[in-house]
């Protein structure tokens, strides 16, 4: 389960166990979270910041960058 929140987080949760997965941190607060679709592997938040962050795994940034990019500075994404 994907949430936002006033504490300036978009969270993911484990619905059975109650378990906070993971947080996101934005400078305002965070009204929408949600994971893509077609890719079980990205996750968008969205946040009275202005902010539309797009988050990826970590392992899957690393491998974008080893076969499509030169640094690490071209990738446009946030990752956890």
């Amino acid at each position: 389960m994907q949430i936002g929140s006033e504490d300036k987080h978009g969270y993911i949760w484990e619905r059975h166990y109650g378990i906070c997965l993971n947080k996101f941190p934005h400078l305002s607060a965070v009204n929408a979270v949600a994971f893509n679709p077609a890719d079980p592997e990205m996750l968008v938040t969205v946040s009275d910041d202005f902010a539309i962050k797009i988050w990826r795994f970590r392992n899957r940034v690393n491998n974008l960058i080893k076969t499509k990019m030169k640094r690490k500075e071209d990738v446009l994404v946030e990752y956890w």
